[in-house]
């Protein structure tokens, strides 16, 4: 340790609900460790001093141990939220989760709103970015709202699926999903996240899926981009994943190098992301949900990780490779066969078989590329 570092040393970690930092001075002597959910913990010597954490939707501070204050974080957010929406509205309902399981929620909305028997709905929009994604399938009798919320605020203050307050009925479903499908897991080995959310709805049997719409601006102006950008047959890339280790930047490259080879562009969306920089040889603009997927209806086909994203383009009916490596969200890690058997896509109702499903422990990133460019290579020798 140098002399710096002795007197005040920063560590930060990201993880998918929260980032976290932990301050060190003289030595680790005194610790102060801090996430952006507002948790933290004071220590001296090891000892601790000062402690907030959260229990179900509390956040409880502690003196050496001793608790001394309690804040409801559900009361706190619901006061602030529903001021803002019209009193007109019998059942507001806040989907919690990112695309791959907000896909199922909203191809069934019409399904989900019936079961709960509300006549006037109103769906909570809470990042701009998503308003597309919604109105892909919102049926005639619900409305759309979009109010800025950090999902951190969702997920520790809503810990109930179905909640009255006020005289008001909020709708926010399967918390803690992964941790729940996971230990299921264990003792039912056809446990699947559709089935779970299927459940959710009061129905055990395969529901059939709303398609998702695509206005017909949106369809114009995806193909004025593929003709001005994309000159031969091209696939879509998707390398991330919230939730999932990564792939290497090499294994990305080399697959496309080969596609490039045997006469296909290649599309990544680079999005926000500083770490698409790393990928050349590449077509890549910015696109919204509804967007890439009228690009992945026009694709040869999708090759990524096992995203949200991933998830939702099975609709679009084109050939898929889709890579399952282990769920970094958790420690000890899930291993990349066991989110394969929670995460397939062909648990949900209509999936091609066009679409393929590796768990990337059983491959080397070689024999990985050697599989999907081989299916792409016949493709390309009969045009």
């Amino acid at each position: 340790m140098n002399l710096k570092d002795f007197f005040y040393k920063k560590v930060s970690y990201q993880f998918p609900w929260a980032d976290e930092n932990t301050y060190s001075l003289f030595g680790g002597a005194l610790r102060l460790k801090a996430s952006s959910r507002g948790c933290q913990d004071l220590r001296l010597l090891g000892l601790r001093l000062f402690k907030k954490q959260l229990k179900g939707h509390n956040m409880i501070s502690k003196v050496f141990c001793l608790p001394f204050y309690k804040e409801n974080l559900m009361r706190k957010f619901l006061d602030s939220l529903l001021p803002m929406i019209d009193e007109k509205y019998d059942g507001i309902y806040i989907i919690r989760h990112n695309i791959g399981e907000s896909y199922i929620y909203l191809a069934h909305l019409k399904d989900w709103v019936k079961a709960n028997g509300t006549k006037k709905p109103l769906l909570i929009v809470w990042q701009e970015k998503y308003i597309p994604f919604y109105k892909m399938f919102l049926p005639k009798n619900v409305s759309i709202k979009y109010i800025s919320i950090n999902k951190n605020c969702i997920q520790d203050a809503l810990d109930n699926e179905q909640i009255l307050y006020n005289g008001r009925r909020i709708f926010c479903p399967t918390p803690s999903i992964a941790e729940n499908i996971n230990r299921i897991y264990d003792t039912d080995k056809s446990a699947n996240f559709y089935d779970y959310i299927c459940k959710d709805f009061g129905r055990n049997n395969k529901l059939s899926m709303q398609c998702p719409k695509i206005d017909k601006i949106t369809k114009l102006r995806m193909s004025k981009k593929i003709s001005d950008f994309l000159k031969r047959p091209f696939v879509i890339l998707l390398p991330f994943a919230t939730s999932l280790s990564d792939m290497s930047d090499a294994f990305w490259n080399i697959l496309i190098k080969e596609f490039n080879r045997i006469g296909y562009d290649v599309f990544i969306n680079n999005g926000n992301d500083e770490n698409s920089s790393v990928f050349t040889d590449v077509v890549s603009f910015d696109t919204n949900v509804a967007e890439i997927f009228t690009l992945a209806e026009e694709s040869a086909g999708i090759i990524g990780l096992a995203s949200g994203l991933s998830v939702l383009l099975t609709a679009a009916k084109r050939p898929m490779d889709l890579i399952y490596t282990d769920f970094r969200v958790f420690n000890p890690r899930i291993s990349s066969e066991r989110i394969k058997h929670l995460y397939s896509v062909h648990n949900l109702p209509g999936v091609s078989a066009l679409v393929r499903e590796y768990a990337a422990e059983d491959f080397t990133e070689m024999q990985l590329v050697q599989e999907i460019i081989s299916k792409y290579k016949k493709r390309a020798n009969r045009d």
